[in-house]
């Protein structure tokens, strides 16, 4: 993260086409200067095949990491994962750390060299926090903690339940006093998030707003999770589009456009939506149809 030295890649991704021969310089964790075209020197590092920029991960949770595929694999829905999710959401910073350094490595691994880890474990204060900062520091990637305000169970202002309670600290003031602790260091940056409409009431919201511009931190929200947050799901049109073979590829405006048949890809979108509304709880006719 804060290293310095010479790579010539045999090929690199240079923003916005492809170059060849190129001499990267790094100083102090940052690309100092990028040049095509030239050959090997003396201390360069020889990067072989395609290099591309470091990835980017903007939404992590790295304590889900042991409860992958758990639930989804028995076929249930977004609500029994969330049960599950709750009962882990219990964890010594020690643990925490464990389990940011393996999601961090892996992410490494795969390319990625940035996370936003998206947190709201607030029971112990900062102190899985800091476990993570811990861990980005020990992996080398870099990371902005996205410290997310929780403080309501719904939009109709019902108090927090069961493990829920373990993701508030009460109300914004004590929220911005906690992430006041919190500071940006080489490499870790500190953000602000709105869990949800749900979680969070619009004053509070302003707070936290307010509190983000001044600190000159990012801010992120969740707009919303849950099916009462959202409009009804309408799906008349993609079930006039189909029939038992599949989704219509065309239409003009309501009207499907039946001597143009089917293509894939319109149709492996279709089936990831239904699999994504199943997951969400939405698995009304429309969706079994």
């Amino acid at each position: 993260m804060n290293g310095s030295g010479l790579w010539r890649a045999e090929q690199a991704w240079l923003g916005d086409r492809p170059g060849y021969h190129v001499m990267i310089e790094v100083r102090q964790g940052r690309i100092h200067r990028i040049v095509e075209s030239v050959g090997a020197e003396p201390d360069s590092i020889e990067l072989k095949g395609w290099t591309i920029p470091g990835l980017a991960n903007v939404h992590s949770h790295a304590f889900q990491r042991g409860i992958r595929g758990v639930v989804e694999s028995e076929g249930e829905d977004f609500w029994a994962w969330r049960n599950v999710m709750y009962r882990n959401t219990y964890v010594d910073p020690d643990r925490y750390r464990e389990q940011c350094r393996a999601v961090f490595r892996e992410m490494l691994d795969a390319g990625i060299t940035t996370v936003g880890e998206f947190h709201y474990l607030h029971d112990q204060g900062n102190a899985l926090g800091r476990a993570a900062i811990k861990a980005a520091k020990e992996l080398g990637i870099r990371l902005t903690l996205i410290d997310a305000c929780y403080l309501r169970g719904g939009l109709d202002g019902r108090p927090l339940e069961g493990r829920q309670q373990s993701f508030s600290d009460g109300d914004v003031e004590r929220w911005m006093k906690r992430v006041d602790d919190l500071r940006d260091v080489t490499g870790i940056r500190i953000a602000a998030a709105i869990h949800s409409v749900r979680a969070v009431d619009p004053p509070s919201m302003r707070a936290v707003a307010a509190y983000a511009r001044r600190r000159r931190m990012p801010l992120h929200i969740h707009l919303a999770e849950q099916q009462a947050e959202l409009p009804d799901w309408r799906l008349d049109h993609l079930v006039r589009l189909t029939d038992s073979t599949g989704m219509f590829q065309h239409a003009t405006y309501t009207i499907p456009n039946f001597a143009e048949g089917y293509c894939t890809d319109d149709n492996a979108r279709a089936l990831l939506l239904t699999v994504l509304l199943e997951e969400l709880g939405h698995g009304g006719v429309q969706v079994q149809r």
